[in-house]
């Protein structure tokens, strides 16, 4: 029996979405990826991010995919699960494994253009049990009160970018099992879980599997040895983490975007963790930690905004209180966007770039 989609209350096979003349780019990405995994195709062709190095093309193997799959549905008991939802773009590896994931599983799929506000036009009856989303796309959804979309998911997956505690913290309203993803194109989507809400949350990532192994660098990154990996090989990561046991990890930020501010080594992504909860409170704008180069101090951190707060003094100050001296910013600087990747993720070199051409 033929693979099928729905799209806007449309269900066809995937080859009868292809023959539709006004069929959109992001669903005609899907169905043809649909058919050439049907197909039996040996090889998929798959850019990578940056995570490991310079982004770059990559072909991967079916081989690798299926282990990917086997060893994710196994750790979430996917093979209960009969529908699948997906609003993510197939041409960067999340999407792309969760596709696969719900074809080879035999899931009923149910598609959304892969855009932020990803409720907009899906039926009031709209029922699926696995979904996955970047973190931008939960955030617009809950600021938009739209909290009963995420009713009919059992499992959800999260990845592409970094969850703040301000968005964990709304998860726990939330019913379904959010599991905040860690992998990359290298290693065939995610590798690690860690249960952002409910009785089972965790504080750390835990391997997906038996079959995976880790280690530190000598750099302090971590190293992945799995059956899902490029090539099979070992995949040297940028990531800093801290290792809390052969199978469990924390990630502290990649290696190329810590701040060296008089010696003291800041990791931006966990600082603006810490700040997360009282800039929403505080703060109309977007933000974000970056550096400026600094004859003192080698690199000042700033806090960005993209609005001008009430009042400076008070925000620095306050931000001061939560801190230690050395990680508090020095000086706010203002910019009218933040450079953002699809899902959200700050992109810090060219932030980084951008203040200082503007300073």
């Amino acid at each position: 029996m033929p693979f099928l989609v729905t799209y806007q209350k449309e269900t066809l096979s995937a080859q009868d979405w292809l023959k539709k003349t006004e069929c959109e780019v992001f669903l005609r990405e899907i169905c043809a990826l649909v058919v050439a995994w049907e197909s039996g195709q040996k090889r998929f062709l798959l850019h990578t991010s940056g995570s490991t190095g310079r982004p770059k093309p990559i072909w991967v193997e079916r081989p690798q995919i299926e282990a990917s799959i086997a060893m994710s549905s196994q750790k979430l008991g996917l093979e209960r699960l009969e529908s699948a939802f997906l609003c993510l773009s197939v041409r960067m590896v999340g999407g792309f494994m969760f596709l696969l994931r719900a074809v080879a599983l035999g899931m009923r799929l149910y598609i959304q253009k892969p855009q932020r506000n990803v409720w907009e036009g899906m039926p009031e009856n709209f029922q699926a049990d696995f979904a996955a989303f970047s973190p931008l796309q939960i955030q617009a959804t809950l600021a938009a009160e739209q909290w009963t979309f995420f009713e009919p998911f059992k499992t959800v997956l999260v990845g592409g970018a970094p969850v703040s505690t301000t968005l964990q913290n709304k998860m726990d309203r939330l019913s379904s099992a959010f599991f905040h993803t860690y992998g990359m194109t290298e290693t065939l989507s995610h590798i690690a879980f860690k249960r952002l809400n409910g009785a089972e949350k965790q504080e750390y990532f835990e391997l997906i599997s038996h079959e995976i192994s880790i280690w530190q660098q000598e750099n302090g990154c971590l190293a992945i040895k799995s059956p899902s990996n490029f090539n099979k090989g070992v995949v040297l990561t940028n990531d800093l983490v801290e290792l809390r046991s052969s199978r469990h990890f924390h990630f502290l930020g990649r290696m190329d975007d810590v701040i060296n501010s008089g010696g003291i080594k800041i990791h931006p992504e966990q600082l603006e963790n810490q700040f997360a909860s009282f800039l929403a409170s505080k703060l109309r704008s977007k933000w974000a930690l970056s550096a400026l180069s600094s004859v003192e101090y080698g690199q000042e951190l700033v806090l960005v905004l993209t609005e001008i707060p009430d009042s400076e003094i008070e925000l620095l100050a306050a931000l001061k209180a939560l801190v230690m001296p050395h990680y508090a910013p020095k000086r706010i600087v203002y910019i009218s966007e933040l450079p953002e990747t699809p899902s959200g993720k700050i992109q810090r070199k060219q932030l980084m770039a951008i203040l200082e051409e503007k300073i």
